[in-house]
């Protein structure tokens, strides 16, 4: 601390007094404190805490002596041995209550420790502090009531007391405190004074944005980049109000000039160089990141004469390198390596143009694929060639004389071996395209012809394929005709279906061998089996055991082992136990306060999808606290509806928190159980009263009222907006951050009614206005503290863009019906969906198809568009680039219609929307085919905004140039009635198997030809079906597969009850009397009988949801929901790599100078 009370006269005397009443050989026989050196020998010895004893002893005679550098000594070492004993909060307290010796640098390095110690409590209790709140007191505050503003102001006060001595410690080398501070590692001259290293330790604080305050992390917005990039801003260091940035740029300002005064210039750039540090990482806005490195740029341009220039080089490529400028960063460094070779900065730019001019190589191939194909992707940089050898694999071989891993394929050391031993089957090159842009692209490569059969393809950055300075993969891959498709069912079974990987036609007959490894016995199990005329084969868990299976298809040297393995286990199913629903009046409570529950206990049965109540069920209802200790029991039975209702009191002198509510049979209610204070007021935030528009004033109104209806007329509101761009799902653009950023602040105050307004700009780069769809949503909160302390909040959040409304297409049909008229919905509102009347304008147009369907791996990548108003990436596409690989899942539908051209206009019509912003559409009666319908408006200011919906229209057939389709009409259908899916291929005669799925069992199989049969598959819904069902269909060819899966639900509408309110009154006085009216009536409408049903009717205080939201459990969720997707796998859809070696020449960087640090022991394990 700063100024401590010297020891009284008083004290002194008394302890005078005291020593003479003793005994000149009593004296002498007082044992004298241990010596430094066996102190750190205690130390050493993990004997930490008898350490800080004995340095405690040494401080007691340090002080008698009035030894200012023992007692300095002795002060620092217990706080040093009690934080390595994670003592903090005793540090804290110790250098508090302890008086200090009165020199100045004594002083000063006391204060410097204090500060640390502070900064240390702060962290490691940070949560806990994080929730005190600060207490008001003409007397001292013990330290576990500070807040930590408080703690941090005191840090602050600790580094202005030592920065106060700047002058004096200017004078005096950084080694003049080597007991206490690990001198840094800078050369000479850069760091090397005391002044350099209060003024970096006490930056060091202020750039921790986890220590500011929160409206300083709310106000970063607000600072002026340019104003902190120049000078020294003349502030009051201590002062809680100034930002921290604005105090870095105080200090590291006042340090460079004194550096600059006194002609040391590479001292100065170097914190000038800080400064640009702090900053580029302080502000998030790419806009300010890019202003920081123009100044620091042209700020390097008048040191290019002294050697420090160069560290200024590698930290301006540094942050171009991570605003996506490889080339820039790479120009950069490669300067400053040229013009200083030898100094630490041209060492490091030296470093980083290693880095970025280092090889890299990694590669994937395709498990399964067929020949001819490019199987292989590789990813590469600064690589001109890359090298193959593939080797055949005698899988019979391993299968008869299994190796000591039982593995089929070959992996790690014994591959390296084939290299050296074996002549490769096949070896070839491929030249890789160049990468100036110093990054990773991609290059896919076609092996020569292979026959069929297992092969290790090894993949080298070097012709000898020697480690030395090379990288090694190997790829596991079959050459095959086959594709297998498997479905697992649990863990229990798996349907495996074999095809042509060519045309997805079923093979039948062929063997399939079943493997299973026995590393007991180190050998393999063998089951030999074919799959039937479907090409299908299932494999299920034999009773009571656990499997690891793997599969191998056909013999010879021809076969293919099926990538992975499958785990069969054994299935368990549980039998159902009875089960507790438990309700409580409300979610929170204060101790003493009653606790209403009520509990109905049912029997589930999951096969036949009913439940039945338990009447006259023993029940066992507990109240259970945080801790898991039981507080009370209740025995109790249920009535005729498996009903029981009762209550606990709340003890006092329970622990807060979460308790719970429990029933046997089982079942379970949480609730919060605190000290709460019930709000008195809340706060709301009203809608805009006119329309808002970017880069134009916005005005809130805001109101405050009591829970009793007046108005709160006295307090302090204070306000903050953000806001968060909002991308269109067909977004093409690079992706703007999609952090919130706070752009505005301020207070309010209150009226005599109540209201308070919040006024700001919702500002927007107009360049942006260029690229469609995008909008930002911004969030306005306002926080209100009257006068007795208590804060309510509000918030209301709206979206905003260049245009002011929004068009939808609506419809409830997944896919129209050949030559019947279709009907959607336009829908016309502002962007946060509040309906908008007015006129807009339809056409329909038929899409332009290309001439056949594109599997997934022939479906160019979407190139990413740079956003108007932003910096450029550096990057040099390659042609491998636009590729996706062969394992590439399907597009969804949506987005490949979404990509197709617009054909023939075949309709177009003005519309009007209603006061919902509906206007609705009958389409003419259309053929088969795929169709867009376009929609276009224009808001109040002139702005247009458009919309459009691409639909498929099927019947017999369905002429869409998609691979494979599977569409349902709708998405929810009753029992009774008809579901119908659109199932085909643009692929005409295409092998199409669907499946129909309910849980984890198959229903239904369905092997269909594209082309052959109508398009539309329809499904009658029985009572079986309820809980909904699972469409999946499936398709292969040239070696991929496509899977889709299509959910729809069929609800339990047969249990559905409805429930209606009626009252007399909206408004009740405390004490009054009001009859409310339930009427309760059975599925679709029906009327109950009477004494059908049983009601629970309760009614609690609202504003308690603040503090927890009150959610009963709710019956229609206990119906099982059978819609789940099947877990399905292909060979063709996988990759793999086995890293081999990777010795490809690894630069390591040249690591930045260590900074002043003060002396802390490492305290892993103690404590």
């Amino acid at each position: 601390m700063f100024e401590l009370p010297r020891l009284r006269a008083l004290a002194v005397v008394l302890c005078l007094l005291s020593l003479m009443g003793v005994p000149a050989s009593a004296r002498a026989q007082t044992k004298s404190p241990p010596s430094w050196k066996a102190l750190d020998a205690l130390v050493a010895d993990g004997k930490v805490e008898e350490a800080a004893r004995g340095v405690e002893a040494r401080l007691t005679a340090a002080k008698a002596k009035r030894d200012a550098d023992e007692w300095t000594r002795a002060l620092v070492r217990t706080v040093q041995l009690r934080t390595q004993l994670h003592g903090y909060e005793t540090a804290v307290r110790f250098l508090r209550e302890q008086p200090w010796p009165d020199d100045a640098r004594q002083r000063a390095t006391l204060n410097l420790f204090y500060a640390a110690v502070l900064t240390h409590y702060v962290d490691a209790y940070g949560y806990e502090i994080g929730r005190r709140e600060q207490v008001v007191s003409q007397g001292p505050v013990d330290l576990k009531a500070w807040t930590k503003d408080q703690l941090l102001a005191e840090v602050q006060r600790a580094h202005a007391a030592v920065w106060a001595l700047r002058q004096d410690l200017g004078s005096q080398p950084v080694t003049a405190l080597s007991e206490y501070l690990q001198a840094n590692t800078y050369p000479q001259g850069i760091r090397s004074t005391l002044r350099d290293a209060v003024t970096y330790l006490w930056v060091g604080v202020l750039a921790r944005s986890d220590l500011w305050k929160p409206e300083h992390e709310l106000e970063v917005f607000r600072l002026d980049v340019g104003t902190l990039l120049e000078g020294s801003p003349k502030v009051e260091l201590t002062d809680g109000a100034v930002h921290p940035l604005t105090k870095v740029a105080a200090l590291l300002g006042d340090l460079e000039a004194w550096h600059l005064g006194a002609g040391r210039r590479e001292a100065a750039l170097e914190a000038r160089l800080r400064r640009y540090e702090v900053l580029a990482s302080s502000f998030p806005e790419a806009a300010d990141r890019l202003r920081v490195r123009e100044h620091l740029a042209a700020h390097l341009k008048g040191f290019r004469d002294v050697a420090w220039w160069a560290m200024g080089q590698r930290q301006l490529a540094d942050l171009e390198s991570g605003a996506g400028h490889p080339v820039t960063a790479h120009a950069l460094a490669k300067a400053g390596a040229e013009a200083w070779p030898k100094s630490l900065g041209g060492q490091r730019c030296g470093a980083l143009v290693a880095q970025l001019e280092a090889p890299e190589l990694y590669a994937l191939g395709m498990e399964a694929d067929g020949p001819g194909k490019r199987s292989i992707q590789v990813r590469h940089r600064n690589l001109p060639r890359v090298f193959f050898r593939a080797f055949a694999l005698d899988v019979e071989a391993r299968l008869a004389k299994p190796t000591q891993e039982l593995s089929l394929l070959p992996h790690g050391e014994e591959v390296r071996r084939m290299l050296d031993t074996r002549k490769p089957d096949a070896a070839w090159s491929t030249a890789l395209p160049a990468t100036p842009d110093f990054r990773e692209h991609t290059t896919y490569v076609t092996p020569p012809a292979l026959a069929p059969g297992m092969y290790a393809i090894v993949v080298s950055g070097r012709e000898d394929f020697r480690e030395k300075d090379n990288k090694i993969i190997s790829l596991p891959v079959a050459v095959t005709p086959w594709v297998v498709v498997a479905r697992r069912d649990g863990s229990r079974r798996v349907e495996v279906r074999v095809v042509d990987g060519a045309t997805g036609a079923a093979v039948p007959d062929v063997e399939l061998r079943l493997i299973t490894p026995d590393y007991s016995k180190r050998r393999f199990g063998i089951v030999t089996r074919r799959v039937d005329a479907r090409g299908e084969f299932s494999l299920e868990a034999e009773p009571g055991t656990y499997q690891s299976v793997m599969l191998v298809l056909g013999r010879g040297r021809s076969l293919m082992v099926h990538p992975g393995q499958y785990f069969l286990s054994p299935e368990h199913r549980s039998t159902p136990e009875d089960q507790s629903l438990v309700y409580t009046d409300r979610a929170v409570y204060r101790p003493q306060q009653k606790l209403l529950w009520k509990v109905v206990s049912f029997r589930p049965e999951q096969d036949s999808k009913r439940y039945q109540v338990l009447p006259d069920a023993a029940v066992k209802v507990t109240l259970v606290d945080p801790n898991g200790q039981v507080v009370e029991t209740r025995d109790a039975r249920t009535n005729s509806f498996g009903s029981v209702a009762g209550e606990f009191t709340i003890p006092a002198g329970r622990p807060l928190g979460s308790w719970y509510v429990r029933a046997n049979p089982w079942g379970a209610a949480a609730v919060r159980v605190e000290e709460y204070k019930r709000p008195t007021f809340e706060v709301t935030l009203k809608d805009a009263p006119e329309a808002l528009r970017l880069n134009r004033p916005a005005t809130f109104k805001g109101e405050a009222r009591y829970y009793f209806g007046l108005p709160v007329t006295a307090g302090k509101v204070k306000w903050r907006v953000s806001r968060e761009p909002v991308l269109p799902p067909w977004w093409y653009w690079e992706r703007p951050s999609s952090r919130s950023r706070l752009v505005a602040s301020g207070s309010a105050s209150l009226g005599e009614d109540g209201g308070f307004s919040v006024t700001f700009t919702p500002e927007a780069d107009e360049r942006m206005a260029k690229t469609p769809g995008l909008s930002w949503r911004y969030r306005v909160e306002a926080d209100l503290t009257d006068e007795g302390g208590e804060t309510r909040s509000a918030s209301r959040a709206f979206r905003l863009g260049f245009v002011a409304v929004e068009g939808r297409v609506e419809s409830d049909a997944g896919f129209f019906r050949e030559d019947q008229p279709a009907q959607v919905r336009l829908l016309r509102s502002n962007l946060d969906g509040a309906p908008q009347a007015g006129p807009g304008r339809w056409r329909l147009v038929a899409l332009k198809q290309p001439a056949s369907p594109l599997l997934p791996a022939e479906v160019p990548v979407r190139e990413v568009l740079p956003l108007e108003g932003t910096e450029r990436r550096e990057s040099t596409p390659t042609p491998g680039d636009a590729l996706h690989p062969r394992w590439a899942t399907a597009r969804e539908m949506a987005d490949t219609l979404e990509s197709w051209e617009d054909g023939a206009e075949l309709a177009q019509a003005p519309v009007t929307h209603d006061a919902q912003g509906v206007a609705p559409v009958t389409l003419p009666a259309l053929r088969a085919g795929a169709y867009r319908l376009r929609y276009e408006t224009t808001d109040a200011f002139g702005q247009k905004a458009s919309a459009q919906y691409e639909f498929v229209v099927a019947g017999a057939r369905a002429p869409v140039a998609l691979p494979a389709m599977l569409l349902a009409e709708r998405s929810s259908v009753r029992v009774g009635e008809v579901a119908r899916l659109v199932v085909t291929s643009g692929f005409e005669g295409q092998p199409l198997v669907l499946e129909l799925y309910q849980g984890r069992q198959r229903i239904e199989q369905r092997v269909l030809k594209a082309g052959q049969g109508r398009a539309v598959v329809e499904i009658p819904v029985t009572e079986a079906l309820r809980g909904g069902f699972t469409a999946s269909l499936s398709m292969v060819r040239d070696w991929q597969h496509v899977g889709i899966t299509q959910t729809l639900s069929v609800p339990f509408d047969d249990k559905a009850l409805s429930l209606e309110f009626a009252t007399f009154r909206d408004t009740l006085r405390p004490g009054a009397k009001e009859t409310f009216r339930v009427t309760v009536k059975g599925p679709r409408g029906a009327k109950l009988e009477a004494g059908a049903a049983e009601l629970l009717a309760y009614m609690y205080d609202q504003s308690l949801d603040l503090f927890g939201p009150h959610t009963p459990p709710q019956v229609a969720q206990l119906y099982p929901q059978q819609s789940s997707v099947p877990q399905t796998e292909s060979s063709a859809s996988g990759y793999c790599r086995d890293w081999i070696s990777d010795d490809l020449r690894e630069v390591q960087d040249v690591p930045e100078p260590r900074e002043d640090q003060l002396k802390f022991d490492d305290g892993y394990g103690l404590g």
